[in-house]
């Protein structure tokens, strides 16, 4: 075992880091200067965002966050909750998670590294949205050069609303989300 300080293990760790996307690269023959990985770092927390540059050079990071009634939909309950729990305490648990989440995203959307999205908009306002990330991260590259292959909002649309046609027994959880999360409420 090793155990090198925090400046060396960083310097390592970015070369490794760095390396891994180059052949990721080269391998589906990719040329362009900008290559964009999914969680890569967890924007939760603005000292996680200080951190993580210490990994990556001209780290930008894109959040989309989505309705959180959407998200109650969708969310693993069973890895995240407690199970065999009725609809209205699985949602006071998700509301209690989804604002521990959230402590600071007023500071983190309000960074100059990040891009704070909507889910529904970068739907429904797909152009509009693909002209911000192109700006944001400021190339000349087109995203929309990808054909819809990897985000394709045709097929994405049907994520939005999904709490609008929930069972009898789940509507009291969704109104709980409305009434508890309502800044984060897509209108």
């Amino acid at each position: 075992m090793s155990y090198p300080d925090f400046k060396k293990f960083t310097f390592f760790a970015k070369k490794f880091l760095k390396q891994i996307i180059l052949d990721a690269c080269n391998k589906v023959k990719h040329k362009g200067s900008i290559f964009a990985i999914h969680n890569a770092v967890r924007p939760i927390r603005n000292h996680m965002i200080d951190k993580s540059h210490n990994y990556f050079d001209n780290l930008l990071m894109i959040y989309v966050d989505r309705d959180p009634r959407d998200v109650f939909l969708d969310f693993p309950h069973d890895r995240y909750m407690a199970i065999n729990k009725k609809p209205i305490e699985r949602a006071k648990n998700f509301v209690k998670f989804f604002l521990d989440l959230r402590k600071e995203q007023e500071l983190v959307s309000s960074r100059p590294d990040v891009l704070f999205l909507k889910f529904e908009e970068l739907i429904v306002q797909y152009d509009k949205q693909v002209a911000w990330i192109n700006d944001f991260i400021g190339t000349s590259e087109k995203i929309e050069s990808l054909n819809k292959k990897f985000f394709d909002p045709n097929k994405s649309i049907k994520n939005i609303g999904k709490y609008k046609n929930v069972s009898k027994e789940i509507k009291p959880a969704i109104k709980f989300i409305e009434d508890q999360l309502a800044e984060f409420i897509y209108l």
